[in-house]
């Protein structure tokens, strides 16, 4: 067993435009630095089809469809 714990990042946004090169280079990275899985927010109906994308292309990626009080 590894000596540091499976990391897991409980609050990202895969599908944010701050990340043009999309979320298999996001997952790439998190995984070099140790993070296994990544809970993925959606704000607003809009990222909800990104958001599943982003679940879809890998088993790290956990989504959560929501909805921002920003957005409401």
């Amino acid at each position: 067993m590894s000596p540091d714990p499976p990391l897991t990042d409980i609050h990202c946004h895969l599908q944010a435009p701050e990340y043009p090169e999309g979320a298999a280079a996001v997952l790439q990275r998190a995984e070099a630095a140790g993070i296994h899985r990544i809970v993925t927010c959606g704000t607003r109906p809009q990222d909800w089809t990104s958001l599943a994308a982003a679940a879809g292309s890998s088993p790290a990626v956990i989504p959560f469809y929501g909805l921002h009080p920003w957005y409401v």
